[in-house]
């Protein structure tokens, strides 16, 4: 339980309440944003679901400040990044398009072993999803 909050927490880090102005459209057209977000949204299934398999903490965080700094670097101000992360309709997106994505893997829903399976392969493979991971 208390790792499944240190990762909410480190992905959270960029995030605070939504405002009322909603999300700027052309974030989500933005591919190295919306790929990094993804591959955050697979690594939290993986490690939501395999007992050996847990987050890099800090990797994550540093990757979410350089994701933001990325984010500002293209013109998005804070306060549109912050809205469109924290944006429920965008969360399920991701979170869809997550489990499209382990399905697409040979993840079965339920079956723990798949996801370890796939958190380990995204690891040797490098992956950004496996980079954000570690065995233990």
């Amino acid at each position: 339980m208390h790792r499944k909050l240190v990762m909410s927490a480190a992905v959270a880090m960029i995030a605070v309440p939504a405002l009322a102005g909603g999300i700027n459209p052309t974030l989500r057209k933005e591919p190295h944003i919306n790929e990094s977000l993804l591959a955050v949204a697979v690594g939290d299934q993986i490690r939501r679901n395999c007992s050996t398999i847990s987050p890099r903490l800090m990797t994550v965080y540093h990757k979410a400040k350089a994701l933001e700094a990325y984010a500002i670097s293209k013109g998005f101000t804070s306060e549109e990044i912050k809205t469109y992360v924290n944006d429920r309709a965008e969360k399920d997106r991701f979170k869809a398009q997550a489990r499209q994505y382990l399905m697409a893997s040979g993840v079965k829903p339920g079956n723990e072993a798949t996801y370890c399976k796939l958190g380990r392969e995204e690891i040797a493979n490098g992956s950004l999803t496996g980079r954000m991971l570690k065995t233990h």
